[in-house]
């Protein structure tokens, strides 16, 4: 079972004003002013109820019953913790028995005088009440919840969106309303046509190019978020790295510059089975740079789930790390890997990024194919790679199901149509503001990570913390420690 949720903190995290990267980005020639981003809901308070008895409620069953009568004692019956019935005699003047009338009164057997002839006459059984409807204080009730919690005036005037007609817009025209939408992304080529619809295919902004790497970096670069923190991660030993905009763009296009090497071109796919290091994200970037299409394999997978994904995407490089950390442990993703990728014929590099180091554990690395990180970008030293105009419906990664329930199904998302959305519901469900600290606790191996730690909020130029291990280590507090 998968774990998630959202923080958001009002809190400015920059570093000091620094001079223009040596290789500025250049802006595509229709840009659009970047929006001001988007903060979470107002916290809903519990829901507190007690459940109220029913009305004529019967006797609990383990209550003793009287099984038979002699003259001067009673056999009363009870059932033990085992189930064993067990039966003890009790004198008559100590045994009361209550009786049916509206008075409750009581009279003891003793004044009864006994008959031998008679059987003892057994009382009428109670019928029970039948279910009432829900209260609206039970349990039922809840589970239909329709009350409603207005957010104070205060939080309505400074919400992004506090003008209630935007649903009235966007169902009266919704292609002008997407079409407006896709205004807060750059643009090499504008788009000519907002929806291409024969059911059940859609083609978004056809006529468009545009790459989703330039939108969630190159372009901050041209504002005051150069030196905005753009990623603040924590490792589970408590590592820290804090990576500006500015710096975020080395990275990418340093990595990028590395699949180049590696032979990775426009179209090829790239497979990541990684721990949440920002060396995960910047990958993602350095690939939708390219225009190479990424797929993402949970780091909890099995080499089985790996070699599934990774052959039916038909991925020519696979990145992955000498370890992650989890509760403690080290979790072994290139051993994981290197038996994954022994039935994967179209695997041609394992790209290694060095993150327990060899001291903690060491992997074996294979001549020709494996590759690390940190050796490879070395040796190509500093570089820049110019992000590919991409047209709008160009693949940008593709998610598979988890397989549960059948072979996992690869879902496939494109460029524009996929980036517009995640940047628009983000800045507006999130209330997104420039000075927020933003956290979705995902895992990038899923799709809310794709779209809520990675496209998303970085499109939008948020500052994203990025936490690396288990929610409960050391300690159940980890996240609250992590938040404060």
């Amino acid at each position: 079972m998968g774990f998630l949720s959202f923080f958001r903190r009002r809190k400015t995290d920059t570093v000091a004003d620094a001079p223009a990267p040596a290789v500025p980005p250049a802006a595509p020639p229709a840009a659009s002013p970047s929006p001001e981003p988007a903060a979470a809901a107002p916290t809903t308070p519990e829901l507190v109820a007690e459940a109220e008895p029913l009305a004529n409620e019967t006797p609990l069953p383990d209550e003793p019953a009287v099984a038979a009568v002699e003259e001067d004692v009673v056999v009363v019956e009870t059932t033990s913790s085992d189930g064993e019935v067990v039966e003890e005699v009790v004198a008559v003047e100590e045994v009361s028995v209550e009786t049916t009338d509206s008075a409750d009164a009581e009279e003891t057997l003793a004044d009864v005088a006994p008959d031998e002839s008679a059987q003892p006459e057994l009382a009428a059984p109670v019928a029970s009440a039948a279910p009432s409807a829900p209260s609206g204080d039970t349990i039922d009730a809840l589970l239909q919840e329709s009350r409603v919690f207005a957010p104070s005036e205060a939080f309505v005037a400074q919400a992004n969106i506090a003008d209630p007609s935007v649903y009235e817009r966007a169902a009266a025209d919704p292609q002008a309303f997407w079409a407006e939408a896709a205004r807060r992304l750059d643009w090499f080529t504008p788009p000519t046509q907002t929806l291409e619809w024969d059911p059940p295919h859609a083609k978004w902004f056809g006529g468009g190019a545009l790459n989703a790497s330039y939108n969630c970096v190159d372009r901050h670069l041209r504002t005051f978020r150069r030196n905005k923190a753009a990623i603040i991660w924590e490792g589970e030993p408590g590592d820290k790295r804090v990576l500006t905009y500015r710096d975020l763009y080395r990275e990418v296009n340093q990595f990028a510059a590395v699949l180049q090497e590696l032979g990775v071109r426009t179209g090829d796919r790239v497979a990541f089975y990684m721990p949440m290091i920002p060396e995960l994200a910047i990958g993602l970037l350095a690939c939708a740079r390219i225009g190479a299409p990424h797929t993402v394999i949970f780091g909890g997978f099995s080499a089985e789930a790996l070699r599934d994904r990774i052959q039916d995407s038909g991925a020519s490089v696979c990145v992955t790390a000498d370890g992650g950390w989890r509760r403690g442990g080290v979790v072994p993703l290139k051993d994981t890997t290197d038996a994954a990728v022994e039935l994967c014929p179209t695997i041609t590099h394992v790209l290694v990024v060095q993150r327990v180091g060899p001291a903690v554990r060491a992997v074996a690395m294979q001549p020709g194919r494996d590759v690390w990180y940190h050796e490879l970008a070395a040796s190509l030293g500093p570089r820049t790679v110019a992000p590919v105009p991409l047209e709008s419906e160009h693949p940008l990664y593709i998610m598979y199901t988890s397989g549960t329930t059948g072979k996992p199904k690869g879902q496939l998302h494109t460029t524009a149509g996929y980036l517009v959305g995640t940047a628009l519901s983000h800045q507006w469900i999130f209330d997104l503001k420039e000075d927020d600290v933003y956290w979705c606790t995902a895992d990038i191996g899923w799709v809310t990570g794709h779209s809520y730690i990675v496209y998303g909020p970085l499109a939008n130029g948020a500052t994203c913390l990025l936490y690396e291990g288990s929610p409960d280590y050391p300690d159940k507090d980890r996240f609250w420690a992590l938040v404060e």
